[in-house]
């Protein structure tokens, strides 16, 4: 068909329908007629009425929001819809400003009904249909805002005395002599009641592993034992008691008790493997043969009433007890005692044989070998009871007077005799070792091992019969000496206190007690505070003191202060403390001060003084001269600014990491009134960029004070002040302040602050917690502030994901810092943590990482905000701008705000 057909068909089709068209309707050229009062679409090919847009033609018309024509996309973000609708929440696509788009407006299915939060703890919204108390926009606690989005208060706790092991006598002890770890298991009480509480010592400090474990071990008390001395009772090992020791082939502990045989693990705890450890009423020697991967037990056993008792050898194949009969069986023994020789390949035993009554006499050696069995070698020459055979480095040691079977020599010659001496066994037989001292305490029924070229003991009964819980620890060559004391340091006032990321340590040094000047050193590490006994070099006693982590040069560094006695001018000198101990760096280094204060600058990698004078305070010539110096090359060198804050002392000063400000607020001013020196107190607040003094003026602000601390609490990205007096013999303060740089906030703690004074403050990233050392006149020395919540903490040493926020272990935020976990850079405190040259947000590891608990993230190697800088809303509940406020509270919003203002988040 031609052309000119096709088109004459055409016309002839429309002319014949034509007359069955309304006469007003249209026809579309989509070919679609739509009737009268509608129009073409001919982007749709529909028809749409007078109040209808063409959607598409890029008008917006009628109900249209919107109309970009070809620009309208239902798969770009932002873009008008195919719809001609406005993009926003609920159309299933995530626009500017969204987080997500689910498609619908309803909460509660992991995408909110504004489709501003993933309904996530941690992405800084609140979503209480989610349950969430609060939501800081991090995934750590002890800010405010735990990582399980529940409300945390700051509270101020008094620190207790480190756990350890309660007096006692008889326990028993064993080693791991792969790890290190020495075990704990039991003994008596006081009162005599038998004890089931297991305890591991590392070699600075107890941890408690059960209680409630298996019955207790040793059944008799020092004062039984006299008792039946008077009723004719002369054989201890006729008392059921028991065995520990450490199964290396196993990695377990093993205990043997009257008819039990139990282990121990740190996955399965306590387990009850064979009823049939040994017979009632018999005397245990236990140990671990590692030729034969087996333990060995030699038991006393008695086939029934009044019979006569007979001894026996068994090995220990993990479930059951088997009878070794290699070689000559030894006798009935008294108060065995056995070890394994590692150089020989052999286990050694000792035992009182009977003599014809059965009264225990001779105290004989017995040796264990591979193949041939017991042998008996030779009549000891070690005279008296209650010896203890351990295993040594290079053999076995016999250790005298740490059992009961001593009891008979204590009521006869005297307590304590014999621990001036052990004995060795070589292949040639036993050698006496005397010890370079004689143990200070007189000790029996003591629990003993030997580790690592020393002895350790624990408890024992003193000259009176009573328990004890000392740890005595022995070096060969140097001598005893007590373990330190888990307690607290004596109340003090102007001590000096630093906190050591890389050790994870907290060191404390000097101050006054009282009228008395101290020079002693003290480490907090795990929770537990011990004295430097170790120290062969220390700073004479001094308070008032300049001392202060130096993280470029990786020491604690204290410069000058006073001994108070007599008036004299301060000390000119710095001194450095690495874990090496004190060394004086220079005697004469520039810096003659006292009542000064120190902060490390990490930013410019130095620290920075102010304050202080040449006199001491109880000087009449006492009157703060000093301003500004740096350490610089070893040397403290004044600094020249263009502003200054006056001459003061006993100020508070502090820095600032995010901002890059050392911060000073308070102190005491030399005033003259009548001639004479009036001190007032001061209560302005100052930041030092590393250039210039810039005097703040907050709105709101701590009274003036003197004696306060400042400290930067990392934890909640602010700095904290407490306490001080309002003037000298004053009553001093107990109310607790952070500043943020714009202005200071009082705290409303859960609990009473402690009323203190000179007394000194830093964040330990271990406890997550500022640790506060003063001196006050009731209750403990030592104090924490932190804010604590609900939620179950990250266990830093632990697989599992304790608190519930996606993170474990070390992964977890809440364990940067911590013991446990590798040194990482904290990106907030001013600190090359890791010891790569970099600091916080310059460091590549802190890159997306949040700098501080402002919001605000690393990012190119600066603290960003990626909120912007100003507030965005000023009712979604969220701090836009990281400035520390968020909607009608911040000054972003004034004048968009109506009714009250809402808390600040985290006050």
């Amino acid at each position: 068909m031609t052309r000119r057909w096709t088109i004459a068909l055409a016309l002839g089709l429309l002319l014949a329908l034509s007359g069955c068209i309304e006469p007003q309707s249209q026809l579309c050229a989509s070919g679609v007629i739509c009737p009268y009062g509608k129009r073409c679409n001919d982007f749709t090919g529909s028809c749409v009425g007078p109040d209808e847009g063409i959607c598409g033609d890029e008008l917006v018309e009628a109900d249209e929001e919107c109309d970009d024509g070809p620009g309208n996309s239902d798969t770009t973000a932002d873009a008008c819809r195919t719809s001609c609708r406005a993009a926003g929440c609920g159309d299933g696509w995530i626009d500017s400003g969204e987080v997500c788009d689910d498609g619908n407006r309803e909460d509660g299915d992991g995408c909110a009904s504004d489709c501003r939060s993933d309904e996530r703890c941690g992405n800084g919204r609140l979503d209480a249909v989610k349950g969430e108390g609060c939501d800081d926009g991090n995934l750590r606690s002890f800010d405010g805002c735990s990582s399980a989005c529940t409300a945390e208060v700051p509270i101020w706790e008094p620190m207790a005395l480190a756990a350890r092991p309660a007096r006692r006598s008889l326990a028993l002890m064993a080693a791991d002599r792969d790890t290190g770890r020495v075990f704990l298991y039991g003994g008596r009480s006081a009162n005599g009641q038998a004890l089931d509480d297991l305890w591991e010592y590392d070699g600075t400090a107890w941890r408690a592993l059960a209680t409630g474990g298996p019955p207790a071990a040793m059944a008799r008390t020092a004062a039984d034992y006299v008792a039946s001395k008077v009723d004719g009772w002369t054989d201890p090992s006729d008392d059921a008691g028991g065995a520990l020791v450490f199964e290396r082939g196993a990695d377990r502990l093993l205990l043997v008790l009257a008819g039990e045989t139990w282990t121990w693990d740190d996955g399965d705890g306590w387990r009850l493997r064979a009823l049939d450890g040994a017979a009632d009423g018999a005397s245990f020697a236990l140990a671990y043969d590692t030729g034969r991967q087996r333990a060995v037990l030699y038991d006393v056993a008695r086939d029934g009433f009044g019979a006569v008792p007979t001894g026996r050898t068994r090995l220990f194949d993990g479930l059951r007890w088997e009878p070794l009969s290699e070689g000559d069986v030894p006798g009935p023994l008294a108060s065995p005692t056995m070890a394994h020789h590692e150089q020989l390949g052999i286990v050694v035993m000792l035992g009182y044989e009977r003599d014809a009554s059965g009264v225990p006499d001779d105290l004989k050696t017995w040796l264990l070998y591979p193949a041939a069995g017991w042998i008996p070698f030779e009549a000891s020459p070690i005279a008296g009871g209650g010896w203890t055979l351990v295993e040594a480095g290079d053999g076995v040691h016999l250790w005298p007077g740490t059992t009961v079977g001593n009891l008979g020599t204590v009521l006869e010659g005297g307590l304590g005799t014999g621990f001036d001496h052990v004995w060795t066994f070589e292949s040639a037989g036993w050698s006496r070792l005397q010890l370079a001292t004689q143990l200070p305490l007189a000790e029996t029924g003591a629990a003993v091992v030997e580790l690592r070229g020393q002895g350790l003991l624990f408890g024992g009964l003193s000259s009176q019969f009573q328990p004890l819980d000392t740890t005595w620890t022995y070096t060969w060559g140097e001598g005893w000496r007590a373990a330190p004391d888990d307690g607290l340091p004596p109340g003090r006032r102007a001590a000096g206190l630093a906190y050591v990321p890389p050790w994870h340590r907290t060191v404390l040094f000097g101050g006054t007690a009282g009228a008395d000047t101290l020079g002693d050193t003290w480490e907090l590490a795990d929770g537990a505070w011990r004295v430097r006994h170790d120290l062969a070099y220390v700073p004479a006693p001094r308070d008032h003191a300049a001392m202060a982590w130096d993280g470029a040069a990786g020491r604690v560094v204290l410069a000058g202060g006073g001994h108070v006695p007599g008036y004299h001018a301060a000390i000119d000198e710095t001194w450095s403390y690495t874990e090496g101990g004190w060394t004086l760096t220079d005697a004469a280094s520039g810096y003659r001060a006292s009542g000064q204060q120190v902060v490390y600058d990490g930013a410019r990698g130095r620290l920075v003084a102010y304050g202080g004078s040449a006199d001491l305070e109880e000087s009449p010539a006492f009157v703060p001269t000093f301003r500004t110096r740096e350490l610089i090359a070893g040397r403290w060198a004044p600094v020249a600014t263009a502003h200054d804050p006056r001459p003061r002392a006993f100020h508070a000063l502090g820095y600032d990491p995010l901002r890059e400000r050392v911060v000073l607020f308070g102190g005491e001013a030399p005033t003259w009134a009548g001639g004479q020196r009036d001190p007032r107190p001061l209560g302005d607040t100052w930041e030092y960029d590393g250039t210039d003094w810039t005097l703040i003026r907050a709105h709101r602000s701590p009274s003036a004070r003197v004696g306060a601390t400042l400290t930067w609490n990392e934890a909640r990205g602010r700095l904290v002040l407490h306490g001080g007096q309002p003037g000298r013999g004053e009553p001093p303060l107990s109310d607790t302040w952070e500043y943020d740089g714009r202005s200071w906030y009082p705290v409303a703690t859960a609990t009473r602050g402690p009323e203190v004074t000179d007394h000194r403050m830093v964040y330990d990233a271990g406890l997550r917690a500022l640790v506060m050392v003063g001196e006050l006149t009731t209750g403990p020395s030592s104090w924490t502030f932190a804010v604590r919540g609900a939620a179950v903490p990250e266990r830093c040493d632990a697989a599992s994901d304790d608190d519930g926020d996606g993170w474990a272990a070390c992964d977890d935020p809440d364990c940067n810092g911590d013991v446990a976990c590798p040194v990482r850079e904290r990106c907030a405190n001013g600190v090359d943590d890791d010891g790569d040259g970099a600091v916080d947000c310059a460091d590549p590891n802190c890159g997306g990482l949040p700098c501080g608990d402002t919001g605000q993230t690393c990012v190119a190697g600066a603290c960003t905000c990626l909120g912007g800088e100003v507030e965005l809303a000023c009712d979604d509940g969220v701090d836009d701008d990281c400035d520390g406020a968020f909607d009608c509270d911040d000054p972003d919003c004034a004048g968009a705000c109506d009714g009250p203002a809402r808390p600040v988040a985290g006050q």
